[in-house]
């Protein structure tokens, strides 16, 4: 404090007013003097409340490098196909925060006898904050837009599976597939809606983030697109529940129809033509083979057939006349 300088000069107007001869030691006579002796101490204390008062303000300083080190390091790029809304929502927070944080901070701060200069740090750190936010605010759009489109072409292979019309039990089989592979999948088409929901929420809670035009209107297909696979879903599944009774009725005739088709095959093998060969053995052996081909195809149908009569849970099952098809076989 230049105010305790007068203070200190004390001892020294009185040490330099005493008389000294040649044969004085000027440096043993300071030394033994006890207010010059009080002073240095003095001094030396002050000197070191001002360095451990500088080290304690540097320290303070070290959130703000550390967080300048680790925002600076984030991947932008890579954030586009790892960030989810929770974590955008984060960093935008983190960025304001320290925005706020590093303006606060003055170039030139006085500490004790010391003058601390901050123009380097400050130079450094001052505006990345805001930088990387407005790199943020560019991200996010790319974010939405890509997941807009991956939900968009996720929509249109599960609307194209389950156009299907029904017009015999095979097709009845197939959109119930079709239906049963969508409904598994809903589930994760939700919480996709539900993301870029949260991150048009953000888009619309940032006025700095800005959106063209084209991928405005996109948010608005995804909308129309989404409602009509709902829709479509929701009718399929109605047709089915209403329709299992019937087709149930029809996919027992035709496991009965390849129990016949089994049968009437079995029953060409034991053909006179093939049991009453003589010396030529070419031909029958060729028929044996086709009709073998025949019979593992059928039993084969037969078998998936019998797996969807499982899958509509029919109440009601005609026992095969063929129960072990693969002795059969």
């Amino acid at each position: 404090d230049p105010q305790e300088f007068p203070t200190y000069m004390t001892c020294f107007e009185e040490v330099f007013e005493l008389s000294v001869d040649q044969n004085s030691n000027l440096n043993g006579r300071i030394k033994e003097n006890k207010k010059f002796l009080a002073t240095y101490k003095n001094i030396k204390l002050n000197f070191d409340n001002c360095f451990k008062e500088l080290e304690k303000y540097a320290q303070g300083l070290t959130p703000i490098l550390t967080n300048y080190l680790e925002y600076t390091s984030i991947n932008f790029k890579k954030l586009e196909d790892t960030a989810t809304p929770d974590s955008l929502r984060d960093l935008i927070e983190k960025f304001q925060i320290e925005d706020e944080r590093v303006r606060k901070l003055q170039r030139k701060v006085n500490i004790g006898i010391f003058e601390f200069q901050l123009d380097y740090l400050l130079d450094t750190v001052t505006n990345a904050p805001k930088e990387l936010l407005d790199k943020l605010f560019t991200v996010i759009p790319v974010i939405l837009v890509k997941k807009m489109n991956s939900l968009l072409n996720e929509i249109s292979h599960y609307m194209k599976k389950i156009q299907i019309n029904v017009n015999d039990v095979e097709s009845f089989i197939k959109l119930k597939k079709a239906i049963e592979e969508c409904g598994k999948e809903k589930g994760q088409l939700e919480n996709e809606s539900d993301e870029i929901r949260e991150l048009i929420n953000i888009v619309n809670n940032h006025k700095d983030i800005k959106m063209q035009d084209y991928d405005l209107k996109l948010i608005s297909e995804l909308s129309g697109v989404r409602s009509n696979f709902e829709r479509k879903f929701d009718s399929m599944t109605y047709f089915i529940d209403n329709n299992i009774k019937k087709y149930r009725g029809e996919l027992q005739k035709t496991i009965k129809n390849f129990d016949n088709r089994i049968k009437n095959l079995i029953d060409e093998i034991n053909d006179e033509e093939i049991n009453n060969f003589h010396d030529d053995t070419t031909g029958p052996l060729l028929l044996l083979e086709d009709k073998s081909r025949q019979i593992e195809k059928a039993v084969e149908n037969k078998k998936i057939y019998q797996q969807e009569e499982i899958d509509i849970e029919m109440d009601e099952r005609e026992l095969s006349n063929f129960e072990n098809l693969d002795t059969l076989t």
